[in-house]
């Protein structure tokens, strides 16, 4: 009934990829089972078709069945089956890109190995260290070969990352060459675009070099990141007062005021909060 062997593999596909969007759907509205429900008739559908017929979309097709499960693992704060599945994720998109001419399969594999990384590091595996260096490698080709917004947003994140790697293992001066890079690639990124999203990706690096600065005893420098950060959050909870970009505005604040001992800064913190 369904046609010929295409269309049944098509079949295939829309169905998984219709319940991949209910999955996500339950993700954004909190309720874990059902997208897990759903993630998995999609995994079961999507290993079927790649099992036929093993081609490069039905395998990324089954990469995503993985990474999404492992995304409702971690928000369930399973940890152990959310490594499974990123870990199966990333050996078929370890495949995918090993050609390294696949911009796309490359991102993905990125992607994956963030996260893979994110869930080492919470159970202090050296791992961690391991995976965002690959990610970062990858990133930083990425971002020299396509120089989009995404690109240079991906290489942002993934310096961010590699640089509280460095911290943790209290190598604050690689931390901070990494955190300055980053820094460096999202002001460029927020003057070209304007956006919002870069200002706050501008925002979040400031915050992590002014910290590294801090702990190197550089005071001066990271006073001023420390305003530079309070600046641009103002800026964001101005054109966006939603309780995100507020409570933002009133971490930028306290860092500031805890750092310059700052009473007046320190208000403006609490006032926020006590709302």
């Amino acid at each position: 009934e369904l046609g010929d062997e295409v269309g049944i593999r098509e079949s295939l596909r829309d169905t998984a990829l219709v319940c991949n969007r209910l999955c996500g759907i339950y993700i954004n509205c909190g309720r874990l089972d059902e997208a897990e429900k759903y993630g998995r008739r999609a995994l079961t559908l999507n290993e079927k078709a790649a099992g036929e017929i093993n081609t490069a979309r039905a395998r990324r097709d089954l990469s995503i069945s993985y990474e999404r499960l492992g995304n409702i693992s971690k928000l369930k704060n399973d940890n152990k089956s959310a490594l499974e599945h990123y870990e199966r994720s990333r050996r078929i998109r370890e495949e995918l890109a090993a050609d390294e001419t696949d911009t796309r399969a490359l991102r993905d594999l990125s992607a994956v190995l963030t996260k893979l990384g994110s869930i080492y590091k919470a159970s202090g595996n050296i791992a961690a260290a391991e995976c965002f260096a690959q990610a970062l490698k990858i990133d930083r080709s990425l971002a020299e070969q396509l120089k989009t917004t995404q690109s240079e947003s991906d290489l942002a994140v993934s310096l961010i990352k590699y640089g509280d790697i460095h911290k943790a293992d209290g190598k604050n001066d690689e931390a901070a060459e990494l955190y300055h890079e980053a820094v460096s690639l999202c002001r460029k990124t927020e003057e070209r675009t304007g956006t919002a999203r870069a200002r706050r990706e501008r925002a979040a690096a400031c915050e992590k070099l002014a910290g590294a600065y801090k702990r190197l005893k550089k005071a001066d420098e990271a006073a001023a990141l420390y305003r530079e950060t309070v600046s641009l959050r103002e800026k964001l909870a101005e054109l966006d007062p939603s309780s995100r970009a507020m409570h933002e505005l009133a971490a930028a604040y306290y860092n500031y005021a805890s750092f310059a001992s700052d009473k007046g800064m320190m208000h403006k913190a609490y006032l926020i909060w006590d709302k």
